[in-house]
């Protein structure tokens, strides 16, 4: 190998780190930084540890509430979808202690989901953003979306806490995620029903902040206006809220 190719691979591979210790960087900068640090996304997009990220917090939740689901609101959910009296015991049997093989498909199905989730959501955001005339690419769609939703890494990181200092959960709860006093839903009352619930759990903290984040990131990235880039990502939120008042009023009976 000679001197020449010795220098560019060497050149190479501090790329290679100088780009890791980027993507590292971002994940609390865009935080804090957004503007700046959607401005280096735009130039070099990452997206990987932000996406590792996000998923992995969703197997947090997921390790951390399941052991602390309430067996009998397990049994009277399914008493209230009609699931026969003989079989409940063996539903909440596999739902609360499921085999080791089990566990860890079901581990691997949310890992994998989780990263599905965000793909596709960069997708939709990547169609939102062409259409109001944007050139941004996939890669730089998926990197706004993956650093735009980090808020709810962070309020996974900050509801750890609170989740382990709860003995036991609600089934119905684990639907709505929502273990932090962060949303509209804590000032609801005991005769509020299940959509309105729904809706109200929907105006969170962390969701605004995400709505900021993404909106920053899609109008830096983009080149999009302000009101195209709020457009972008107002779209699918309010579509999401929509899906989940529906069925939380399908659940909710």
């Amino acid at each position: 190998m000679t001197e020449a190719e010795d220098a560019s691979t060497a050149g190479d591979a501090g790329r290679e780190i100088a780009t890791f210790g980027e993507a590292a960087r971002r994940l609390a900068a865009v935080l804090f930084q957004p503007a700046k640090t959607f401005a280096a996304i735009a130039h070099l997009p990452t997206w990987g540890l932000a996406l590792l990220l996000l998923c992995s917090t969703t197997l947090v939740v997921k390790f951390l509430v399941e052991p602390r689901i309430s067996p009998e609101s397990l049994r009277a959910f399914l008493e209230d979808r009609g699931v026969p009296a003989e079989n409940i015991d063996e539903a909440v049997e596999q739902q609360l202690s499921p085999a080791p093989g089990a566990r860890f498909i079901s581990a691997v199905s949310a890992f994998g989901g989780a990263g599905l989730f965000y793909v596709v959501t960069a997708a939709i955001f990547l169609a939102l953003a062409r259409l109001m005339g944007s050139e941004i690419d996939f890669r730089r769609s998926l990197a706004v979306a993956t650093h735009g939703l980090l808020p709810f890494a962070v309020a996974t990181l900050v509801a750890i806490p609170v989740i382990l200092s709860r003995p036991s959960i609600d089934f119905q709860e684990t639907f709505a995620g929502n273990f932090l006093a962060s949303h509209a839903g804590v000032f609801a009352g005991d005769d509020t029903g299940a959509r309105w619930r729904a809706l109200l759990s929907s105006i969170d903290l962390f969701s605004v902040w995400c709505i900021a984040l993404l909106t920053i990131g899609f109008r830096v990235v983009g080149k999009l206006s302000r009101g195209a880039a709020l457009a972008v990502v107002l779209v699918p939120w309010l579509v999401a809220v929509l899906i989940k008042v529906g069925v939380a009023g399908f659940l909710g009976g």
